[in-house]
């Protein structure tokens, strides 16, 4: 078998198997080791991932499956926005993103205030073109075009901004269209802020105590943005508009203020709106970053609010994922050890049969790796289970839930159950396992130690 020191593989795989049938005990104890905590990890991987795809899929239903983000740049070292677009350009390029247009929000402060007294947001034409249903050539001459939240506009408040905005609208605005907007939850208050995408802001989560809140509280949107969205088209109406609107400001400005208290006026942010035609490119677009330079919200679509919380949970995974993965390789050594310990007779016939080091490493870890690969079936059978029970508890509580949340006129699509790279991750990692143990037990296959082991028989 070992002649001129030469193992054929058939004979070490031979060999191998047959320590696992000597070996039935300690084999068990590695192989349902890393199959139960590997397992455990594969069933929050196929549920995650599910949860994942089914979020986005739900919070697009209403754009014909297109996401939308808006996006800006930020000098790291200041925290204050710039005006660089190529970072953004470029990043959107290797996410399968388009820029679509601009979004701009003008906020006239009071001077002794840092709340905007009037916020006015606009948007590019062609980065709602979507949602427009009228010729913006028929709107009717002093009239500003808009885009309203389904349902028109909701302006509960009795204060000042409330009244400007309502007389706004009535003298001012004209509906061109409808923006998708998510439901109103019953258990939420409504709250108004400053914004897009804001307003009455909860999450997609369901009732009671459940583990899969843990990523979906992290989840904002599914809101009812109140506040109008004027569509400018280059035509000129909405540049007048707000000329107009900035030089009343300014003249009721004009009182005797301290020069501490002038600001900037207005204050004017502009975004970068793009559509992702995939849902899942917004993954890759607001994956999170150290100190990155694009700051990325929602816009229409809660698709990067998902993505973002979904990077970090991901994140977290990861992290338990090397914590397993050294627990796993601390077991497996240690009971490897013992196997190798008890096998001190037949490594000595190995050795007087002539079999080299290499011919002995070859055999356990071939060993080793059966393990692992009997190992990765039952984790993946564990995990499907997993899956499979989270789904039965859950589905049709998320269903329900995401379907007032996002306004849908029929249930969203729940599925569990997921593929993607991190399921190889987690087979790679388990197979990793064989070659870490075996590079860690490797003093215990010396001449030396199995003479010692012999010696203590």
């Amino acid at each position: 078998m070992f002649m001129a020191s030469k193992l054929k593989f058939g004979d070490a795989l031979s060999l191998s198997w047959r320590n696992i049938v000597q070996h039935k005990g300690r084999s068990v104890i590695i192989i349902f080791t890393i199959a139960i905590l590997f397992g455990v990890l594969m069933g929050v991987n196929f549920v995650l991932w599910g949860l994942e795809v089914s979020a986005l899929n739900a919070s697009v239903a209403k754009t014909d499956g297109a996401a939308y983000v808006s996006s800006y740049h930020r000098d790291v070292s200041t925290g204050r926005q710039t005006n660089n677009k190529e970072v953004i350009q470029k990043r959107l390029k290797d996410s399968h993103g388009v820029a679509v247009g601009f979004h701009r929000g003008y906020s006239f402060q009071e001077p002794q205030s840092l709340v905007p007294f009037i916020s006015i947001q606009v948007v590019d034409y062609s980065a709602v073109e979507a949602f427009v249903e009228t010729d913006l050539a028929r709107v009717p001459e002093g009239k500003v075009p808009v885009l309203a939240p389904e349902g028109g506009f909701q302006i509960d408040g009795d204060g000042s901004w409330d009244d400007w905005l309502r007389r706004e609208i009535a003298d001012r605005y004209y509906i061109v269209g409808y923006l998708p907007t998510g439901g109103k939850a019953e258990d939420s208050k409504p709250s108004y802020e400053y914004g897009i995408g804001e307003g009455n802001s909860y999450t997609p989560t369901v009732p009671g105590f459940n583990l899969l809140n843990l990523v979906l509280g992290n989840i904002s949107g599914g809101v009812i943005d109140y506040q109008p969205l004027l569509v400018d088209n280059g035509s000129g109406v909405v540049t007048r508009y707000l000329d107009e609107k900035i030089a009343i400001w300014r003249e009721a400005q004009q009182g005797e203020i301290e020069e501490w208290q002038r600001r900037e006026n207005p204050q004017v942010n502009e975004s970068v709106i793009a559509r992702f035609d995939n849902p899942l490119d917004v993954v890759k677009y607001a994956a999170i970053e150290i100190d990155s330079e694009i700051v990325v919200g929602g816009f229409v679509t809660d698709s990067s609010g998902i993505a973002q919380a979904f990077n970090m949970a991901w994140l977290v995974v990861m992290v338990l994922e090397v914590i397993v993965l050294i627990v796993a390789v601390v077991i497996a050594t240690f009971t490897f050890a013992h196997v190798v310990d008890q096998d001190a007779n037949t490594l000595a016939l190995y050795r007087s049969m002539g079999a080299t080091a290499n011919n002995i490493y070859l055999i356990y870890f071939l060993y080793l790796l059966e393990l692992c690969l009997m190992a990765v079936v039952v984790s993946c059978i564990l995990g499907v289970v997993i899956s499979g029970v989270t789904a039965w508890m859950n589905v049709d509580a998320l269903a329900a839930k995401w379907q007032s949340f996002w306004a849908l006129s029929e249930l969203p699509r729940v599925v569990l159950f997921g593929i993607d790279w991190h399921f190889w991750l987690v087979l790679g990692v388990i197979l990793l396992i064989a070659p870490v143990s075996l590079i860690f037990a490797q003093g215990r296959f010396s001449s030396r130690h199995i003479a010692k082991q012999l010696k203590e028989d």
